[in-house]
C-alpha cells in the first residue's frame, strides 16, 4: 500500500511539474494584438522594460535589480510623472526568470506600470507604454467607451486631434494589465471599430534620445473598417533613415 501511495505521489508531482512548466510557456507566448481582426502573436524582448513612475521614484531603488545606467526623464502625457527604458544587465535564461524580473520591478517603490519590449526581427525591439488607441464605431458612441473604461480601470486621456472617432487611453494605477492585454479586452467587446497598441520605436543610436510612442506622433486613420494601424508591417520600418 505504502509503494502504490508513493507512486501515486511521485505521479503527482511529475504531472505538476509539468502543468508549472507548461503555464510558463503559454504565458510566455499569451501576448499578441489585433491587426485586420486578427491575432498577431508576440515574443517578449526579455532584457528591455519601460518603466512609469511617480515624481518620488528614485535610481537607487532599482541598484539591486540587476540593470545598466539609464537616464529617467519626464513623462511628458503625465504631469508630475517619470519614464525610463530599463535593460538588464543579464538576460533571463528562461520564462520563470523573466516574469520573475518583471515582478521584482513592479514591486519598485512609486513604479506605477511596467511595459514590456517584443522581439521585432532583425530589427530593433518594440516597447509598449501605459497608452492605446480605441476607436469608436460613431462619433456618438462615447458614453460606450466611458462605461467600458470604468469596467476596466482604465482612463481616457483624451481625443485625438483632427480624428473625432479616436481616442488615447492609459492603464490606471492599481490595474495589474498591460496596455496591450487591455486593448485586446476593448477590441474583443465588439463594441469599438478597432484598437492600436500604439508601439514605441527608438529610431535613434543615442542612447540619451528616449523611444519616441508613434501612437502619438503620427496617428493614422485610411477611413477602412479594419485597417486603422499607426506602425507599418514592414518588419525592416524601425530601420529606414528618414
Amino acid at each position: 500500500m505504502k509503494k502504490v501511495a508513493s507512486l501515486l505521489l511521485l505521479f503527482a508531482i511529475v504531472n505538476l511539474s509539468n502543468a508549472q512548466s507548461n503555464y510558463y510557456y503559454y504565458y510566455y507566448y499569451y501576448y499578441y494584438y489585433y491587426y485586420k481582426g486578427e491575432k498577431k502573436y508576440l515574443t517578449p524582448h526579455k532584457k528591455s522594460f519601460n518603466i512609469f513612475t511617480n515624481e518620488n521614484f528614485q535610481k537607487s531603488s532599482t541598484a539591486n535589480i540587476g540593470v545598466e545606467d539609464y537616464v529617467l526623464v519626464e513623462d511628458g502625457s503625465s504631469e508630475n510623472k517619470k519614464f525610463a527604458q530599463l535593460e538588464l544587465s543579464t538576460e533571463p535564461n528562461n520564462t520563470l526568470a523573466y516574469n520573475q524580473k518583471l515582478g521584482e520591478l513592479k514591486q519598485l517603490p512609486n513604479v506605477e506600470y511596467v511595459g514590456l519590449f517584443f522581439e521585432n526581427g532583425d530589427a530593433e525591439p518594440v516597447g509598449i507604454s501605459k497608452h492605446f488607441y480605441v476607436k469608436l464605431k460613431n462619433t456618438n458612441d462615447f458614453n460606450v467607451l466611458q462605461q467600458i473604461a470604468l469596467q476596466k480601470n482604465v482612463e481616457i486621456i483624451k481625443q485625438v486631434p483632427h480624428m473625432p472617432q479616436w481616442y488615447i487611453m492609459a492603464v490606471s494605477n492599481g490595474n495589474t494589465n498591460t496596455s496591450l492585454e487591455l486593448g485586446n479586452q476593448f477590441y474583443e467587446t465588439g463594441l469599438f471599430q478597432a484598437v492600436d497598441p500604439a508601439f514605441m520605436l527608438n529610431f535613434s543610436t543615442d542612447p540619451s534620445i528616449e523611444s519616441t510612442e508613434v501612437g502619438n506622433k503620427i496617428p493614422v486613420d485610411d477611413g477602412s473598417n479594419n485597417d486603422a494601424r499607426i506602425c507599418a508591417n514592414d518588419p525592416n520600418f524601425s530601420l529606414q533613415w528618414g
